[in-house]
């Protein structure tokens, strides 16, 4: 399974969400996540690509309540990292900060992942 797919199956129950950039025109007022790939690391050996990678993955959550955020952002980690039943994921590092494009609350959350389109 490809990581923005996992990260779909992960949110979509719990929060309106969808891939980064937020869609022009999307309903904000009980907040919103969104999810995109920095980097893709192939994991190879002696013999080659091994039919999966690591990937970084980033979650954006926003809300106009501070104290939602984080309490978003926590649920989200535990997903990610407790409740994951795709295999492994951790946590790599987050930031707080204010959007003034969409005037709201913002945690973003980076987590190392695995993904493969099992076709290897």
């Amino acid at each position: 399974m490809l990581a923005i797919e996992i990260c779909y199956a992960l949110l979509k129950d719990e929060f309106k969400c969808g891939p980064h950039p937020l869609p022009e025109g999307a309903d904000l007022t009980l907040g919103y996540v969104t999810y995109q790939d920095i980097r893709t690391m192939p994991q190879d050996s002696t013999s080659g690509w091994l039919g999966f990678d690591q990937v970084r993955m980033q979650v954006n959550v926003y809300n106009k309540s501070k104290l939602q955020v984080s309490y978003d952002a926590n649920r989200i980690k535990r997903l990610f990292t407790k409740e994951n039943p795709f295999g492994g994921c951790s946590v790599v590092a987050g930031r707080s900060d204010f959007d003034p494009e969409t005037m709201l609350h913002l945690q973003q959350i980076d987590f190392y992942m695995y993904q493969s389109d099992n076709n290897c």
